[in-house]
């Protein structure tokens, strides 16, 4: 208690939190996110057979990414080149 942590930064990165909602009203049966070595952390927000009757609203969000790069614009476009490899029941691109 009270030590500051021993912190060893090899090299300094940005990152790119990409959120995805669904592009129309659906039943949910997978989501896929980009698989790449720059995406570092996903999550989904709904589970398989839920419902989505919105798509327009914080609450509707699918899920999110997180992409890492070496500077804030690096990250933006690796991240924007991901969005086509988000899939919503293996063919439906979510909307960003």
């Amino acid at each position: 208690v009270g030590k500051a942590p021993e912190l060893v930064f090899t090299q300094k990165k940005f990152a790119c939190l990409q959120y995805a909602l669904p592009p129309q009203a659906l039943t949910i049966e997978t989501i896929e996110f980009p698989k790449a070595d720059d995406v570092v952390f996903q999550t989904a927000y709904i589970q398989p057979g839920q419902k989505v009757e919105s798509t327009e609203r914080q609450i509707d969000y699918l899920g999110c990414y997180l992409t890492l790069g070496n500077s804030f614009d690096d990250a933006l476009a690796k991240s924007r080149a991901h969005r086509e490899k988000f899939l919503v029941n293996g063919k439906v691109k979510g909307s960003f």
